[in-house]
């Protein structure tokens, strides 16, 4: 998978610093991801790479303990889209919605100890998968197999941890259903009972809740009783009246802070700095913009 150019020196190399910084900037929540058209291209090289070393640590683990670790969540997004149009008369129309996507986000991870005692350890991530039919126990397993099918962990040759974590709500059923395809493994249509004996005792597998739903269901049940009528509602309605401005708002956030912020002579250099910072200066060049303290008059930096 190739980079866009800007990211390739001219022997055609990759500029790691480069692709490092545009990782980082793409990790920004203001980095709207109209503006950012290569944003498919770094996941995929991501995954890849993710994926490369993933297969790496398990041909050199492959007579070593390996631990296997998946968790997965559900997460809400708001999701706004906006198109724009002209009428039948020529003049220029702007259509907006919005509408709550369900998504499944996924992480692993896979760790071994060599015999010399050094740890490797790959992190693994998963594109986030839109719940489209729903958000039952089956949907996660499903997700979970597809997420484990590439490691190919059933061939592995020794001790195998496999530890999963779910939401409390479909922990019961997930952790069922990947009991199941682990006493399916040893079925003797499908292993000769020396392989089967061997693999039941090197196979572990261990299963918990989250902890943090735990706490946040807690604190929710905890607090019912103290909840005013109505109060939801309206914190509701706030919230989704601070959503649907934030969009014309940011666009016009330039030019007020050009209109309106200036550095003065009389700023101590960490005032500057924090100043610096706050509108999304690199910090490698903070301390340089605060010593030299640039600024923008009459289309002229002085």
């Amino acid at each position: 998978m190739s980079f866009p150019e800007p990211l390739s020196l001219p022997d055609g190399s990759l500029d790691v610093q480069a692709i490092r910084t545009r990782y980082l900037e793409l990790c920004k929540v203001s980095m709207p991801l109209h503006a950012a058209r290569d944003t498919g291209t770094f996941l995929g090289a991501l995954l890849q790479q993710l994926s490369h070393e993933a297969a790496a640590l398990m041909r050199s683990a492959r007579s070593q303990p390996l631990l296997y670790s998946y968790q997965s969540d559900a997460t809400s997004f708001k999701c706004r889209m906006q198109l724009n149009s002209t009428s039948s008369e020529g003049r220029p129309m702007q259509l907006r919605g919005r509408a709550l996507e369900e998504f499944l986000s996924e992480r692993g991870m896979l760790k071994t100890i060599a015999a010399n005692g050094e740890v490797h350890m790959v992190m693994l991530m998963g594109v986030p998968r839109p719940l489209r039919h729903g958000k039952s126990g089956d949907c996660h397993f499903a997700a979970a197999c597809d997420f484990e099918r590439p490691l190919r962990l059933s061939e592995h040759g020794s001790i195998l941890i496999s530890h999963v974590c779910f939401d409390r709500a479909i922990f019961t059923a997930v952790r069922d259903r990947c009991v199941q395809l682990r006493a399916a493994y040893m079925d003797s249509d499908v292993r000769p009972l020396a392989d089967r004996l061997l693999r039941a005792s090197s196979d572990w597998f261990t299963a918990v809740g989250c902890c943090a739903h735990d706490m946040h269901n807690g604190i929710k049940w905890g607090l019912l009783r103290e909840m005013v009528p109505g109060l939801v509602d309206d914190l509701h309605i706030s919230i989704e009246s601070v959503l649907n401005s934030i969009a014309p708002l940011r666009s016009h956030l330039e030019p007020w802070l050009v209109r309106v912020v200036s550095f003065t002579g009389t700023q101590s250099q960490d005032l500057a700095s924090r100043w610096w910072r706050f509108l999304g200066a690199e910090p490698d060049w903070l301390d340089v913009l605060s010593e030299v303290r640039p600024s923008w008059c009459d289309g002229h930096c002085t």
